[in-house]
């Protein structure tokens, strides 16, 4: 009382006021408390830990230095920025920016559509900059809403606010959502599968469920679709349950099954994967699936304890636990133990269906343990070509790793009721403490961060401005991140770069000029294009001026500016090559039986079921054939009496 006599009158003013209007509101707020203390402590807790590691400078939509420092991360913002400046097309998820002149979905680039087609909304209606990043909001949101659905998730497992909110810190801090941060910026919303968990569990199934359903599957495609998978499982889960229950009919799973088709088939459209023909199936999926050691195998995390002792694996495979959790584990091992007890199996056996299908396709048709090769077998072509599709398959163990951390800390709860007030908080420091590597090095990334500097110096690249629309890459992930870079700056168009699964007619496009440069010569129909030499072509170029002239000559007008060769147009390249009537040469191979089709002076392909094999011609004449391949070894034929070119087969 004596301090606040002696504050000035109109602070004591101030003070009584808001003494007044707190004192009425106390109970409201202390009920607030008692109804969602959890949610409060959960997410409270969240932000404290999201700005300090982060910063505020990570919401800054004008920092771009963030989001251009390379890798997949800088991929997304650049395709997003890309669409974002070209002008509404339909389907409205669809530009011309890249993939030009065919187009192509900003799924493409693994451009964030939900928050791209957003920001582009901005940009038209409001002149917001096309280049501003939301990658820190985006993660504040992701956090935010991991930290509210875990809470009510382990709302199934625990009555104690206080255990509810260390298990939802479990899931806050969970390494296989905090190592897509700053890399994969579409596979940071964990919370799209813990939704569907969320669902589930709470076993309800109304319209509102169903609207539910829709929402996460819109969030999900307009995310990353790798999450509808997983989010269609539980959700299937869930139907049965209400149908095994007699809780609703056939004819309401009909209708709402086929609403969500329908919303499905809407999206798929609407992001351009019919119209721009983008191809689902890539491949790579047995040498991308989940190894044997993730759990205890921090790949991309970075672990204080298992880094050094467990073997590396393949590439975004991780699945690392965290040494809190581990610890747990093998505390209740024979608990985890007894869920694969035949009761239980038969009790839950949809459930375990389902987990057994993520699992073993998680695994890939090639199941690794460290670096060996432990079985290896064929699937069929059904779930090959769905490897082909969700190729990263080792993505699809998430919901066992929520599953499993959830399962052992409700079970730890129930045996020891009283211990898990001490042992649950001092196991949640332990994984904090073992991933503190992990999460100090995103905070690195941030404090580390310099402003954008445009790379490009030379004045040439303002010639080639004023001159050319558009720029023609022929590689994948080489030398694009500098072209994409002038592209943005300059309101141009690319045709390739790091493209996630563009359609055929961009492969085809670009071998079909590949096989002109190496004829000597580019057609009057690229004029307006300039061509980005990587290291790979030129030095087939190289292989191919040896024995063309054209390509030679070709050759000299090559130049480099800021470790970037560059190819112009230019109208005196050989033109005679486009006349060139092509022809069959008869040949006879060993171990082929494919004729080989010749379509210029100095280049010839043979035809394969979906592709073609391109050859330099070395020399050609009565006498020999010989063909430097493109991609496998010289070979050299004799012309046989019969007319045809024999393989020469060498002792």
């Amino acid at each position: 009382m004596k301090l606040y006599a002696k504050l000035p009158r109109d602070m004591q003013e101030n003070l009584m006021q808001a003494t007044n209007w707190l004192i009425p509101k106390m109970p409201k707020l202390m009920g607030l408390w008692n109804k969602n203390g959890d949610i409060i402590a959960t997410v409270g807790i969240t932000l404290i830990a999201f700005f300090y590691l982060f910063g505020w400078q990570t919401l800054d939509i004008y920092n771009l230095g963030l989001v251009t420092k390379g890798g997949d991360f800088s991929v997304s913002y650049y395709g997003s920025v890309l669409y974002r400046m070209d002008s509404w097309r339909w389907p409205i998820f669809t530009h011309l920016n890249l993939a030009y002149p065919y187009g192509i979905s900003v799924h493409g680039t693994d451009g964030s559509p939900l928050l791209s087609v957003i920001f582009k909304a901005l940009h038209s209606l409001f002149g917001l900059s096309p280049e501003v990043q939301f990658v820190g909001i985006w993660m504040l949101i992701s956090y935010v809403l991991q930290a509210y659905v875990s809470v009510l998730i382990f709302r199934h497992a625990f009555k104690s606010k206080f255990l509810i909110t260390i298990g939802a810190l479990f899931f806050v801090s969970a390494p296989i959502m905090m190592m897509r941060v700053f890399v994969h910026i579409n596979l940071m919303p964990h919370f799209l599968l813990l939704f569907a968990i969320l669902m589930y569990l709470n076993n309800r199934l109304t319209r509102k469920e169903w609207v539910y359903m829709a929402v996460l599957m819109t969030l999900g495609i307009l995310t990353c679709p790798y999450f509808l998978p997983m989010q269609a499982g539980f959700f299937a889960l869930l139907i049965y349950r209400q149908w095994a229950d007699k809780k609703i009919s056939w004819w309401m799973i009909f209708k709402g099954i086929s609403a969500l088709g329908l919303v499905f088939l809407f999206w798929y459209y609407m992001l351009g994967m019919m119209s721009t023909e983008q191809q689902l199936a890539s491949g790579g999926w047995r040498s991308l699936g989940l190894n044997l050691t993730a759990l205890f195998n921090p790949i991309w995390s970075k672990s204080q304890v298992f880094n050094t002792l467990t073997p590396k694996a393949d590439f975004d495979a991780d699945n690392y636990f965290g040494l809190g959790l581990l610890i747990l584990l093998v505390i209740l091992f024979f608990s985890v133990k007894d869920l694969f007890r035949r009761d239980n199996l038969r009790r839950h056996w949809p459930l375990a269906l389902l987990l057994s299908g993520f699992f073993l396709f998680a695994l890939s048709s090639q199941v690794k343990l460290g670096t060996a090769t432990v079985l290896d077998y064929k699937p069929g072509a059904l779930i090959d070509w769905l490897g082909s599709v969700f190729r990263y398959s080792g993505r699809f163990f998430w919901p066992i790793w929520y599953l499993l951390a959830f399962f052992l800390l409700k079970t730890c709860a129930k045996q020891f009721p009283k211990k898990a007030y001490i042992l649950l908080p001092l196991l949640l420091v332990v994984q904090i403490w073992d991933l503190w590597p992990t999460y100090q090095a995103k905070k690195s990334f941030v404090d580390t961060t310099k402003p954008y500097v445009y790379p490009l110096k030379s004045p040439e690249w303002n010639r080639l401005t004023k001159q050319y629309s558009n720029a023609f890459i022929f590689a994948h992930n080489k030398n694009y991140a500098p072209i994409w870079k002038w592209a943005i700056k300059n309101h141009k168009n690319v045709n390739y770069g790091f493209l996630n699964r563009p359609s055929r007619k961009t492969h085809t496009l670009i071998n079909r000029v590949r096989e002109q440069i190496l004829s000597g010569y580019i057609g009057k129909e690229y004029s307006d294009y300039f061509f980005v030499i990587d290291e790979d072509l030129m030095k087939r170029i190289d292989e191919a001026a040896r024995v063309n002239p054209a390509v030679a000559d070709l050759k000299k007008k090559i130049q480099k500016w800021d470790g970037i060769d560059i190819l112009e147009y230019h109208p005196e390249f050989d033109n005679v090559v486009r006349n060139f009537k092509r022809r069959t040469i008869p040949t006879t191979h060993n171990y082929w039986s494919a004729e080989l089709v010749q379509v210029s002076p100095y280049r010839l392909y043979r035809q394969l079921d979906n592709d073609r094999d391109y050859a330099t011609i070395v020399r050609m004449d009565d006498e020999y054939l010989v063909l430097k391949w493109d991609r496998y070894a010289t070979e050299e034929f004799k012309k046989e009496a019969d007319g045809r070119y024999h393989q020469v087969t060498k002792k």
